[in-house]
Parts: structure tokens; C-alpha cells; sequence
């Protein structure tokens, strides 16, 4: 099979979130691995199989390789694309060119935010908003 890719591969397992991306929702659909990755897209580590042409939105965990690290000085690379085959090598995806990279210190805190937020809303208190910087 011939390979037609445009864009250089890396042997990369980064792990990833995989939701179904549309105009109506965005649920998290599984936890995976990549197997390789370029700007143009991925192949993802896993059983799951979805129909060819549904939009997707990744976010990648990127990180050195170091396992004393603290996961908040990561980054999170946050992603939209398109499913373009599915077989038992794993999930091919295309992405689009828009994306967004942030800290996953910043995603912690917008969590946490998230987490206090419906926390108060709850219980209808006004609890101290703490934010990790």
C-alpha cells in the first residue's frame, strides 16, 4: 500500500481524550494512546471503531519524559478533526488546522473554577473561589 501522507510522522504515544465533536454536543467518548502524529493528524491506539467522516475533538497530554515531573507544568494541545479509518492498526484521524495549547496548570485551575462554581450552585453558598497559579 502506497503511503500517501504529506506531513512527516512521529512515534509518539501522547495520551489523549477522543469526544464527538458536533454542534449539539461534545461528549468524551473514550481514553486513549497515539501511535504516531503529525500536524495533519493521528493514529490512535485503540478497539473502538467510528464511522468514517465523524468530527472528533482530541485533547493530547503533552509532557517530558521525566515521571518525577509535576503534570502541571504539561501542556494540553486541544484539537478538532475527522475520523478517516478505523481497522485493527487503530483510529485514523485527519485534523483541522485549528487548534489551541495551553498549560495544563491553566486547565487545572479552569477545573477547579468549573468544580467550585457548580459546588455553590448547589448548595446556594458562597464559598471563597481558591485559584492554584
Amino acid at each position: 500500500m502506497e503511503d500517501r501522507r504529506q506531513m512527516r510522522r512521529f512515534t509518539l504515544q501522547l495520551p489523549c481524550l477522543i469526544y464527538d465533536w458536533n454542534d449539539v454536543r461534545d461528549e468524551l467518548l473514550f481514553e486513549a494512546r497515539t501511535v504516531n502524529i503529525s500536524t495533519g493528524g493521528a493514529l490512535v491506539k485503540t478497539d473502538r471503531r467510528l464511522p468514517v467522516g465523524m468530527p472528533v475533538h482530541f485533547s493530547l497530554l503533552i509532557r517530558r519524559n521525566r515521571s518525577d515531573e509535576e503534570i502541571s507544568t504539561g501542556g494540553c494541545v486541544s484539537l478538532n478533526g475527522q475520523v478517516v479509518r478505523g481497522d485493527d492498526a487503530g483510529l485514523g484521524v485527519a485534523f483541522s488546522e485549528e487548534y489551541r495549547i495551553m498549560r495544563t496548570s491553566h486547565l487545572i485551575g479552569q477545573c477547579n473554577a468549573v468544580s467550585h462554581w457548580l459546588r455553590q450552585t448547589k448548595t446556594g453558598e458562597k464559598a471563597p473561589l481558591l485559584i492554584n497559579r
